[in-house]
């Protein structure tokens, strides 16, 4: 049967508040950065989250959901830090309904990271082994779209140095573009795992597919929040055309 792929360890420890305001504290931007490192890590623990409920680890599976919810309290209290400079009279070459925008759709990640794990544990979901296969496809896609989230957000720096125009916003204004494409084409992978999760005889009880129908719509979100994020950095790129 189809094995989900093995959990990618978090290196870097948990970050504390003034390490989080130090991140902050230059400017928002860095803690825009600080923030995405942690909405990305709480996203990637889904692989493991999914491991753990294929294999029945319970033990791990609370590990995993632990360790969302800690990466997800992390990345609001970073959000926290990044609304505390800007209520201040910080200057930012963007405006500042834009940079709120940005933060709020790359927060959306992590919380719907955290509302799927909250889902898994409600009543010891295992994921069936007719499912396996189709969950760890649109899995990938999903923790693929995220990584190109966090790929843009790292550009940054390169694009406030080139004050957010020329080469470096065509060349992340791509990626954008790519990412929305990669979205809009995982609709069928994801229609695919609806429809085994409908049909699929190791889901025992319509409370189960209920839930499993969450889990999806969940991921679902986390892809689109990614998307939503880089449109909304698109937002502030001055682009005449894209060669």
């Amino acid at each position: 049967r189809a094995c989900l792929l093995p959990a990618k360890p978090v290196s870097r420890p948990f970050l504390g508040m003034a390490m989080l305001l130090n991140l902050a504290g230059e400017s928002p931007f860095r803690g825009l950065e600080a923030h995405s490192a942690s909405v990305h890590a709480a996203v990637q623990q889904l692989r493991s989250l999914f491991q753990h409920a294929a294999g029945g680890a319970q033990s791990e599976l609370k590990d995993s959901v632990d360790r969302i919810f800690a990466l997800e309290t992390e990345a609001d209290r970073i959000q926290t830090a990044v609304h505390e400079l800007l209520a201040s009279k910080t200057l930012i070459p963007i405006r500042r309904e834009d940079f709120y925008l940005i933060l709020e759709h790359q927060d959306a990640m992590a919380d719907q990271a955290e509302n799927i794990a909250a889902a898994l544990t409600l009543r010891h979901l295992t994921v069936p082994p007719s499912l396996e296969r189709a969950l760890t496809a649109y899995l990938e896609v999903v923790l693929k779209n995220c990584d190109l989230a966090a790929g843009v957000i790292s550009k940054i720096d390169l694009l406030i140095e080139a004050s957010f125009c020329g080469r470096d916003a065509q060349s992340v204004s791509r990626l954008i573009t790519e990412l929305a494409e990669r979205d809009d084409h995982s609709k069928n992978a994801r229609m695919e795992l609806t429809r085994q999760t409908l049909g699929s005889e190791g889901v025992t009880s319509p409370m189960e597919a209920i839930l499993w129908q969450q889990i999806i719509f969940g991921l679902a979100e986390v892809s689109r929040s990614a998307v939503r994020t880089g449109q909304a950095l698109r937002r502030t790129l001055k682009i005449d055309s894209i060669s």
